[in-house]
């Protein structure tokens, strides 16, 4: 009785790290990714979500800053107003 349960003691680790192996390399063959590199990648999308329309109003600033710095200019070459 002693023997098999020592049997098993050494035989159930080995069993668990060959299944480990085994689905592992099912996971490389078929491109499934683990569910922590999906949750990763649904953080990082919604985080993009939230942080897009601060960069939306930085590009419009930076637009009004570049309209602000033209000098339009009439037929004879002299400064009308600045701006549109």
């Amino acid at each position: 009785m002693a023997a098999l349960i020592a049997v098993a003691l050494i035989l159930a680790p080995l069993l668990g790290l060959w299944l480990h192996a085994r689905e592992k390399r099912r996971e490389r063959e078929t491109g499934a990714r683990g569910t922590g590199a999906g949750l990763v990648r649904a953080g990082l999308l919604e985080m993009q979500n939230l942080l897009e329309p601060e960069r939306k109003v930085e590009v419009l600033r930076e637009a009004d800053r570049k309209d602000d710095l033209l000098i339009r200019l009439d037929e004879e070459g002299d400064p009308k107003d600045k701006g549109p």
